[in-house]
């Protein structure tokens, strides 16, 4: 005999819904880079102190959109169509949390400002903290909003996304960053709700990685898209390079 039951959708679930409702009003498109990263990678595990490939990237994007203004923009379009450039970057990870008693778990969204400003070392720090850090603290803001009843959280991410440039980088960020490659998958086509997200798959037996950017077409074009991911890639292999040989452990 089958039974069926039911029960309120939990807060953490109703903002990924808001979030997803909200990016089906981006046209985003994707362009991605086949990568080499197998130097990148052993400079990385020969640090003395643990680096992860999240904080490579969000330095580095970082560093790309000092450079690329049309990277910390947004798309407003009311009260009429404009862009909003936001003066420094702010990135926002999807990080996934365990729960208690709770085996999916749940998504919190930190976000780092200017991560290009911040060391390797710093940047994995603040990760570290927002994996153990209360849930409640993270994100304040969107965790508020999703207190409300459905129309007035509408309303708020609409105001976000199309009337509130400054508020929409200091609550949601200027980029984005969501992977799954510790998982051995590759997440390409997660909800764009900025201008920029990235992406990373995990190394192959060749030691290549697939890296890609998601854009909000109304801001960016295929061609700065490729130019950028071109950048962000020599960044890592230079600036980000240097650091790591920098932080590299003593010859035994």
């Amino acid at each position: 005999m089958a039974f069926f039951s039911s029960r309120l959708l939990p807060r953490h679930r109703r903002t990924v819904i808001d979030l997803c409702r909200a990016a089906r009003s981006v046209p985003a498109f994707a362009v991605e880079r086949p990568w080499d990263a197998q130097r990148i990678e052993c400079l990385r595990k020969n640090t003395g102190t643990r680096v992860g490939w999240p904080c490579i990237f969000l330095r580095a994007w970082g560093l790309v959109g000092q450079q690329v203004p049309e990277l910390r923009q947004a798309f407003l379009s009311f009260p009429w169509p404009r862009l909003y450039q936001h003066p420094v970057t702010i990135g926002t990870i999807a990080m996934h949390r365990q729960r208690e008693n709770d085996l999916q778990g749940q998504l919190v969204w930190p976000r780092i400002a200017s991560p290009e400003s911040k060391s390797l070392v710093e940047l994995q720090e603040i990760l570290d903290q927002a994996k153990t850090a209360p849930l409640a603290s993270i994100g304040k803001d969107i965790q508020l909003l999703a207190r409300f009843p459905a129309p007035i959280r509408r309303l708020g991410w609409w105001l976000l996304m199309h009337l509130w440039g400054r508020k929409k980088a200091k609550k949601l960020g200027t980029f984005g960053l969501s992977t799954l490659a510790s998982q051995g998958s590759l997440n390409r086509s997660h909800p764009l709700v900025l201008t920029s997200s990235l992406t990373y798959g995990p190394i192959d037996e060749r030691g290549q990685m697939l890296v890609t950017v998601l854009c909000d077409h109304r801001v960016i074009d295929g061609y700065l898209a490729s130019q950028a991911l071109a950048q962000l890639l020599q960044v890592i292999e230079t600036t980000i390079a240097d650091e790591l040989m920098s932080m590299q452990k003593p010859p035994a």
